[in-house]
């Protein structure tokens, strides 16, 4: 008799239903394997119909996953660029749409929603698995661990996780086999090991590949772009998987859009190669051309927005390009001793999201420090800018909180809250936004003043509006 089709989902939970016993169901899959991996609200069926972790764990190993290169595949000679692959066109929520929206750059990759509270290392179980991006899910009101992640390619194929130590002989490096590696913005970027596992080999320099720890300038392999942890999952020398790991807030009657971008740390992330290596179209042209967003199209309002980031203004259009096509756009700057990189995110409902984080490389063979000298007077920074006074009206029934910013002044004025929001309000003008409800840290980014820390948090709670004066 000819094979049986691959099960489907709903197959599975009618074997359930109808009292089928668990290892039944386990051999079933097993010898047929299944059509796709479940959805979070497929995940949430077949555990209701009384699915143990054995048959979700058979459903897993039975999902068909993409072939990798083999490992003896040597590097590609050009500089890689991101994989293009085909998008659909996205469009903002509409009225009274409530969903997350999760995709990547390439697409395809799985994405995994978990509590906040779940550790990092039970986040992407089984139970967890969401889907394949790009892809919208309804979810409760609350806050998420959000994981992406992307197969290992072309781009993996080519690189060695090994770095420097102090036990390398001048033509050796340290491998880091057999474990998940982590990688922090905040304390960047040797790397750490999700689990505390991990197996060490010396190999040679002189390897037809590239070794992570003498390439990206001591960075992690991708760009950050807003990720709380970036892990590489390293199996037998080779890298096979790459995660990216997002905190997410989700309020009741509130859309949001998460883009993981995973673009090598190597290059310009705006130049002309990058970009022509994003999928094609603009997917989300809708998005940037809301009238929310005119911040983004308007030439008198983006040469104000890109004074207030401190970027110029070619810069911006160009990150506008990007945010065009993948839905989030990298700007980097170099610093003394290390990058400013300052990601610009599209949201749902007319929002614009800004993460501006600086990191430093970690070099483990820097000399020690010099000997503390004479202390030399400090010179006190610039008192930070004070935030402008906030009112408070309570509307009953207006749900999100609302802030209006009245910006009097002949300089654009921004706000920017810790979880990663920006109003940008120009000269002259009066602007409206819906906020997240809760109590966050504040920035002002006002010409050409730098990004100074307010004094006092701001706090927004539902069915009330805010409205700020700005002199």
């Amino acid at each position: 008799p000819p094979p049986k089709a691959p099960l489907a989902t709903s197959e599975v939970i009618k074997m359930l239903e109808h009292g089928k016993e668990p290892a039944a169901i386990v051999s079933e899959i097993t010898s047929r394997g299944v059509r796709a991996a479940p959805t979070l609200g497929e995940v949430l069926s077949l555990r209701k119909a009384g699915a143990t972790d054995q048959i979700l764990a058979a459903i897993n190993d039975a999902v068909p996953e993409e072939e990798t290169p083999a490992e003896e595949e040597p590097a590609p000679e050009a500089p890689p660029s991101v994989v293009a692959a085909p998008l659909e066109s996205f469009m903002p929520a509409g009225p009274g749409e409530d969903r997350l929206l999760v995709t990547s750059v390439p697409s395809g990759a799985r994405v995994y929603v978990a509590p906040l509270a779940t550790r990092m290392a039970e986040a992407f179980r089984h139970d967890y698995l969401a889907g394949r991006t790009p892809i919208a899910l309804s979810l409760l009101p609350g806050d998420y661990r959000v994981i992406v992640e992307k197969d290992a390619g072309e781009f993996e194929a080519g690189l060695v996780p090994a770095w420097r130590t102090l036990h390398d002989l001048p033509g050796t490096r340290t491998l880091l086999d057999n474990a998940d590696l982590t990688f922090d913005p905040a304390s960047c970027c040797l790397p750490g090991t999700l689990t505390g596992m991990v197996e060490v080999h010396t190999v040679p320099t002189d390897l037809p590949k590239g070794i992570i720890g003498d390439r990206f300038d001591g960075l992690a392999p991708y760009l950050f772009d807003g990720e709380t942890l970036q892990i590489l999952q390293v199996r037998k020398t080779r890298i096979t998987r790459v995660l990216k790991a997002y905190r997410l807030r989700k309020n009741a009657g509130q859309s949001r859009l998460l883009v993981a971008a995973f673009i090598p740390a190597e290059g310009d992330p705006l130049d002309q190669d990058t970009i022509a290596g994003l999928p094609e179209g603009t997917p989300f042209d809708a998005y940037v051309d809301a009238e929310e967003m005119g911040l983004l199209t308007r030439p008198a309002e983006m040469s104000a927005l890109a004074t207030a980031l401190g970027v110029q203004p070619e810069h911006l259009g160009d990150a506008v390009m990007m945010l065009r096509k993948a839905g989030k756009a990298i700007l980097h700057q170099q610093i003394p001793g290390g990058l400013r990189l300052l990601t610009l995110s599209l949201d749902d409902d007319g929002r614009f999201r800004v993460t501006d984080q600086t990191v430093r490389p970690v070099d483990p063979l820097a000399p020690a420090p010099p000997a503390k000298g004479k202390k030399k007077k400090k010179i006190l920074p610039p008192a930070p800018v004070p935030l402008p006074a906030v009112d408070r009206e309570v509307v009953p029934g207006l749900g999100l909180p609302h802030l209006v910013i009245d910006n009097k002044s002949a300089q654009g004025f921004g706000l920017l809250l810790s979880d990663g929001e920006m109003c940008f309000v120009p000269a002259r003008t009066t602007r409206e936004f819906v906020m997240d409800p809760g109590t966050f840290d504040a920035w002002l980014l006002r010409g050409s003043q730098p990004k100074a820390a307010v004094q006092e948090p701001v706090h927004f709670s539902y069915h009330a509006r805010y409205t700020m004066l700005v002199p």
